[in-house]
């Protein structure tokens, strides 16, 4: 089917959709391909793929690469209609302190903008927050860590554990971080990690939790492991592996979630 731009008024037909947010289509094929009654479309110039997946109605929805591009992504669909949720998904750098290996999968309990605030004054180490917010919501002032949908977060680890039991597959919850400069170093690895201990390295996240909270809409960062963050070997790297397992973690997520208790407020 062609693609066209979605009328406002067909985006809230179905229900409460599950939005899900993914960088690059090699990332969201097996997401994709398990969508029934699928169709694509353009949202805010984007392509989306609209579907059914666990009998709920989903939005798979590819952002493009970086903060700008997720940012806009989402901006565009959430001045459209108001998801259930809004989530994360991909591949990401994996610390090699937290425990994961490549093809493990995490849920983001917050997102760290790491490259937002001012350089310390020796000039090196981890940049301090600003003085002022970037965001406020509910009384409170966000500058560079925005919190997940708790306690989703934490159901959703144990729906994805179960789920990727028989692949033995680690699954963890924690901090992860979102960069515009992708690590390439042992020495700003350890730097990062001493800083914030993440479990995962993304250009996304932050930006999709910033949204996300902007419009009061309750957000997951699911990833697998693709790499080690530090020094590049692009041989090593994983990234059909991670894809399908984030994909499978994501597609019990969804299947799991009408049974969730609803939020208090927004959850964050």
């Amino acid at each position: 089917m062609a693609e066209k731009e979605i009328p406002l008024a067909d985006m809230a037909s179905g229900g409460q959709p599950v939005v899900v947010a993914v960088a690059t289509e090699p990332e969201l094929r097996p997401l994709r391909d398990r969508l029934a009654d699928g169709r694509t479309v353009t949202v805010g110039g984007r392509r989306c793929h609209f579907g059914i997946l666990g009998g709920r109605p989903v939005r798979l929805l590819l952002t493009g690469p970086g903060a700008v591009n997720a940012a806009q992504a989402v901006t565009a669909l959430l001045e459209r209609t108001r998801p259930a949720l809004v989530v994360g998904m991909g591949c990401a750098g994996v610390f090699r302190p937290s425990g994961l290996r490549p093809g493990d999968v995490a849920v983001a309990r917050e997102e760290i903008d790491v490259q937002s605030g001012i350089e310390a004054a020796n000039g090196t180490g981890a940049v301090i927050e600003y003085p002022f917010p970037l965001l406020e919501r509910d009384g409170r002032g966000y500058t560079r860590r925005f919190p997940c949908a708790t306690p989703w977060d934490a159901t959703a680890g144990e729906v994805i554990r179960r789920a990727l039991a028989p692949e033995e597959v680690m699954v963890e919850r924690g901090a992860f971080i979102a960069v515009a400069t992708i690590t390439a170093t042992r020495v700003r690895a350890d730097m990062l990690w001493a800083a914030y201990q993440p479990l995962m390295e993304t250009m996304e996240g932050a930006a999709l939790a910033q949204v996300s909270l902007h419009y009061g809409v309750p957000f997951l960062d699911i990833r697998a492991g693709s790499n080690w963050v530090g020094p590049r070997d692009r041989d090593s790297w994983q990234v059909e592996l991670a894809s399908r397992r984030a994909a499978r973690g994501v597609a019990a997520v969804i299947a799991e979630l009408h049974r969730w208790p609803p939020l208090a407020g927004r959850g964050g």
